[in-house]
C-alpha cells in the first residue's frame, strides 16, 4: 500500500510540470545510472507516512488547501536534528562524511523542488514567495512535508550523483524515514490552510490547476 500511495504521488508530482521540464528531468534521471539507484535506494514509508502522503495529496489537489510557507521547523532545521542524531551517527561515523552526505540530501532537495516536488496548485505560491529565494535557500522554506515528496522519488533523483555510496545514502534515508515518523507530531503541520479564493482564481487562470 506505501508503494500505491509512493507510486501515485510521484506520478502527480511528475505531471503538470512547467514548460522545460522535460530537459530538467533528463539531467535528473540519467537512464545509465537510474536502475541502479532505483535498485538500491529504498525507503518503505511507515503506515503513519504513507497516510500522511496521501492525506497531503487529497488537502491540496482536492481541498484546494496549501501549506503555510515559510514551514518551521524547515527542511534544513529537520536535517541538521537528524545528522546530529544517534540513528545518522550509526550510519555514518565520520562527521565530515555524515555532514556530506546530509548536505548532498538538502542540496537535492533545493534543486528537485521546482521540477519535481510540487503539485501543479502549489506552483503559484511556489513563484510568490520563493521567485526572489535564491536555490540554496528553497530548503530554508519548505517543511517535512515536502521532504517526505523528496524521499518517495529519491531513488530517481539519487541517480544524477553517481559517486554516492548508494548503500550508505540508502540506510540514511531509511533512518531518515524513521526520524520523521517518531518526530511526526512536531514535524507536520496539524491542518493546511484554506487557499484565497483571489489564489484558486489565480491558479486556473495562469494554467497551473486544471478545474
Amino acid at each position: 500500500a506505501a508503494a500505491a500511495a509512493a507510486a501515485a504521488t510521484s506520478a502527480t508530482l511528475g505531471s503538470g510540470l512547467a514548460a522545460g521540464s522535460a530537459g530538467a528531468q533528463e539531467f535528473l534521471f540519467p537512464k545509465s545510472l537510474a536502475l541502479e539507484a532505483a535498485l538500491i535506494m529504498t525507503a518503505p514509508l511507515t503506515p503513519r507516512l504513507e497516510k500522511q502522503l496521501r492525506d497531503d495529496y487529497y488537502a491540496v489537489t482536492q481541498e484546494k488547501c496549501l501549506i503555510p510557507l515559510p514551514r518551521k521547523p524547515s527542511v534544513s532545521d529537520i536535517l541538521k536534528s537528524f545528522g546530529q542524531s544517534p540513528a545518522a551517527i550509526s550510519v555514518a561515523s565520520k562527521p565530515a562524511a555524515r555532514k556530506a552526505a546530509i548536505e548532498g540530501i538538502r542540496s537535492l532537495f533545493c534543486a528537485a523542488l521546482g521540477y519535481q516536488l510540487l503539485l501543479p496548485f502549489e506552483r503559484s505560491q511556489y513563484v510568490d514567495v520563493a521567485g526572489n529565494t535564491d536555490l540554496t535557500g528553497l530548503a530554508d522554506l519548505y517543511g517535512a512535508e515536502h521532504l517526505l515528496r523528496l524521499i518517495v522519488t529519491l531513488q530517481f533523483l539519487l541517480a544524477d550523483v553517481p559517486e554516492l555510496d548508494f548503500k550508505q545514502q540508502a540506510a540514511l534515508v531509511a533512518e531518515l524515514v524513521k526520524y520523521l515518523d517518531q518526530n511526526f507530531s512536531s514535524l507536520f503541520l496539524d491542518e493546511y490552510e484554506n487557499a484565497s479564493p483571489g489564489y484558486v482564481r489565480q491558479s486556473v487562470f495562469v494554467g497551473l490547476d486544471p478545474v
